[in-house]
């Protein structure tokens, strides 16, 4: 694999003091890709319950895990630090006629998270709730009918207000104003995007980041650009070879280090029952425990060096222990049985 720098519109984006990463996944061999603007990539491994179909993929708010959306419908989280990888759910509701594709993954300010269904018939399509963070638990809930079956990508803005981008009518970038609220036709044509795979919100820089799959020169050349979150100006900023899928916001807190060796944290015992100890040499702060569904079943904000939490009446399976040792944050997966 190799970058190859197709084109550059304007340097309107590159004045920025950061740089602006995010994961996106290679179709062809299934890996998940870390890229930034300055035109770094980092293979950060291969993830084995891929198998090469549409994905979308968005990164949590409240757990900082990457939860991926197969166009099967299944949905699965990955811990970026580590590639560890769970199963969650698969939209499949017998209330409900699935007429069309999953396509797109977003969360909201609160960490809800909504799909997109691409229905046939009547050219429409659904946007739906189909997690619930307040219950952790997941739930069809139609938000909108857009009217449109081809959105291919799907994202809450830090207003709350949810972009998308289509296909068809002139590949256009859209915007609601609130997700039950008017489509706004943002930009027509932008930088010639023939197949839209999904987008990415990077708060810090006010902008949304694309990937269009199937280029006008290749198929097997995918681009990836910014798209101005108030005027729909968009660029491309960098083209890799392979056929990519889906893009998530980067969390400065997910580098991907090994820091926890350093501060000398031992969680144990995992797999438990009734109880899970944590000891560092270091002072640890901000302890919260996720369900995988990304409720927080447990929160504490003092610090401390060692802390013995009862889970003894949680329910058996998996959950996600966070904490912060010197601004870094750190994420560990734990058993209960």
């Amino acid at each position: 694999m190799k970058i190859i720098i197709l084109l550059i519109l304007s340097t309107i984006y590159f004045g920025y003091a950061q740089d602006i990463k995010f994961y996106t996944i290679n179709k062809q061999s299934n890996e998940l890709v870390l890229v930034s603007n300055s035109n770094d990539y980092e293979v950060l491994g291969k993830l084995d319950f891929l198998d090469g179909s549409s994905i979308a993929m968005d990164v949590h708010p409240k757990n900082n895990l990457i939860y991926i959306l197969k166009g099967n419908g299944e949905i699965y989280t990955v811990n970026p630090k580590n590639l560890e990888s769970n199963f969650i759910s698969k939209l499949n509701n017998p209330n409900i006629e699935i007429k069309g594709s999953w396509r797109g993954i977003t969360f909201n300010f609160n960490g809800d998270m909504f799909t997109f269904n691409e229905e046939s018939g009547s050219a429409q399509g659904r946007l739906y709730k189909v997690l619930d963070v307040n219950s952790g638990m997941f739930d069809y809930k139609t938000a909108y009918k857009s009217g449109s079956p081809s959105i291919l990508g799907i994202e809450f803005d830090n207003d709350n207000r949810l972009w998308t981008i289509e296909q068809c009518c002139n590949h256009r970038l859209n915007v609601f104003n609130g997700f039950t609220g008017q489509l706004l036709n943002i930009h027509n044509k932008a930088v010639s995007i023939n197949y839209p795979e999904d987008l990415a919100y990077f708060e810090n820089e006010d902008i949304l980041i694309g990937i269009d799959i199937k280029n006008e020169y290749t198929a097997d050349i995918t681009d990836f650009f910014f798209a101005d979150r108030k005027t729909g100006e968009t660029e491309i900023f960098v083209t890799l070879e392979g056929n990519y899928s889906g893009v998530a916001e980067f969390n400065s807190f997910l580098s991907i280090e090994k820091e926890e060796i350093a501060y000398n944290v031992s969680i144990f015992p995992n797999p438990t029952s009734d109880k899970v100890s944590i000891k560092s040499d270091k002072l640890i702060k901000g302890i919260k425990i996720y369900s995988m569904s990304g409720y927080i079943v447990y929160e504490t904000n003092n610090n401390l060096t060692s802390l013995d939490i009862d889970i003894s009446e949680y329910t058996s399976g998996v959950y996600i222990l966070e904490y912060e040792i010197n601004n870094n944050l750190f994420l560990k997966k734990i058993v209960k049985n």
